[in-house]
């Protein structure tokens, strides 16, 4: 990836055009900016620049929310041929959980369900 924006959107709102390659401290200023979002943390799973080469995640983790939060989605199309990746990390330790994508939910899923078990239930959707 070499050009282009995106944006992020949590609890209906979305922050400003970020470039394909600004930094962390960059997309963390833009979430923190959305009132929806008590406090968030960003951080890259590689690299420095949010969409320099593919496979880099950007987690966003929201440690003063707790329970269910509304998905963070992205918009990607101005990036051009751009795949978007979803991940959720589940740091409970009881209980269940569901996914939603769409208008359609998951059942309940088990806290300690594997990734296969998920994996197949999405594609039920």
């Amino acid at each position: 990836m070499a050009g282009g924006t995106f944006t992020l959107t949590f609890g209906a709102q979305t922050t400003a055009a970020l470039a394909w390659n600004a930094n962390a401290a960059a997309v963390q200023t833009a979430v923190d900016g959305l009132s929806s979002v008590a406090s968030a943390t960003v951080t890259f799973s590689a690299g420095s620049a949010a969409c320099s080469g593919g496979g880099i995640g950007i987690i966003v983790t929201f440690p003063a929310m707790v329970g269910d939060q509304a998905a963070m989605t992205s918009a990607v199309a101005a990036l051009g041929n751009a795949l978007e990746v979803q991940a959720l990390t589940c740091t409970g330790t009881f209980g269940t959980f569901t996914l939603t994508f769409g208008a359609q939910t998951t059942a309940a899923l088990a806290w300690n369900t594997n990734a296969a078990a998920v994996q197949n239930t999405i594609y039920r959707l």
